[in-house]
Formats: structure tokens, C-alpha cells, sequence
């Protein structure tokens, strides 16, 4: 009799924890939607040398870009940002010149900066405006200006310039997006 009572009053615990659902036919719903689409990020790769041994004459700059996307129509500027001499900042123009020190003294040999065979300042001496862009960037990977940056020394100041030494310096490049 005990396991008839278990068994009647364990049913009765179940049913009476089931509740019944009365619904009308629903002739409408909705549902609540939304998305972030969330703003590429542009990525992109700039390669400029790390060094160049310059030449009388002039030797070729290689600036390239690679794994450019999502630029969302803007370009990749690569500027000329300075040459490391303080000495040599000119109010917003730096004059371009590597440096040779001997016993306190510097010497200095001028260079200039060409784009597509143009000089981008004249010279001996040449200066150059900070921010002076030398080349742009797009989306199909070749650059839309500045094909060919060629850094130059004038074969005449050979014979004005310590000779035997080696003149060294530095150039500091931007690139952002603009």
C-alpha cells in the first residue's frame, strides 16, 4: 500500500506542477534586429631603406608600398620629415647636408632631393620644406607620384669637400594616410 500512495502522490507532485497554455492564434510577431558594421582598418606596408651609400651623381631612394587595403579613398603619403642635424632646421625648411666632424670641426656635403628627374629645391645649398611629400600611395600598390626619388650629389663638389672621409647623415620620413 505504501508504494500505491508513493507512487499516487508523486503523480499528483507532477501534475500539479505542469500548468496548461491557452493561446490564440497569433497573426503577427516581431523580432528586434541590429548590427555595428564596424569601419575597415586601413592596412598597408611602407619599405624605405634602412641605408643607402650615396654616389656622386645620385643614387635611386626605393620607397614601396605593399598589402594595401581598406584605405577608404585616401592615399598613403611618404613626407620628408627632417635629417637628423639640428643645426641644419631653417624655420620650416631643413638644408640637406651629411656631416663629416674632424677635431671639432664640421664639414658638410650638400644633397638634393629629385622626384621624376625634377629637383625638389635648388642648389648648392639645398633646402627643403619639412613635410615636403615625396611620394603617393593608393590602393593599386604603384606609386601615384614621386615614380622615382633620387638622392643627389653635385660631381663638382668633389673638389670643394674633404676628400678620403666619410660624410654621414640621416633622413626621417612620415607616412600617414591623408
Amino acid at each position: 500500500m505504501k508504494k500505491f500512495l508513493t507512487i499516487i502522490l508523486a503523480l499528483a507532485l507532477v501534475m500539479s506542477l505542469s500548468v496548461p497554455v491557452f493561446a490564440a492564434n497569433p497573426t503577427s510577431g516581431k523580432t528586434d534586429l541590429s548590427i555595428i558594421i564596424e569601419t575597415p582598418q586601413p592596412t598597408y606596408t611602407v619599405s624605405i631603406p634602412s641605408a643607402l651609400d650615396l654616389q656622386l651623381g645620385g643614387n635611386q631612394l626605393i620607397i614601396t608600398a605593399s598589402d594595401i587595403e581598406d584605405l577608404g579613398g585616401k592615399r598613403i603619403a611618404v613626407s620628408f620629415e627632417g635629417n637628423g642635424n639640428i643645426a641644419t632646421y631653417f624655420g620650416p625648411s631643413t638644408y640637406l647636408a651629411l656631416a663629416y666632424e674632424e677635431d671639432h670641426t664640421t664639414y658638410y656635403v650638400d644633397y638634393g632631393i629629385s622626384i621624376n628627374g625634377v629637383p625638389q629645391s635648388s642648389g648648392p645649398p639645398y633646402f627643403l620644406s619639412l613635410g615636403h611629400v615625396l611620394m603617393y600611395f593608393s590602393g593599386n600598390g604603384g606609386p601615384d607620384f614621386g615614380d622615382e626619388v633620387w638622392l643627389y650629389i653635385d660631381p663638382n663638389l668633389a673638389n670643394s669637400v674633404k676628400p678620403d672621409v666619410q660624410y654621414t647623415g640621416i633622413i626621417f620620413f612620415g607616412i600617414k594616410l591623408v
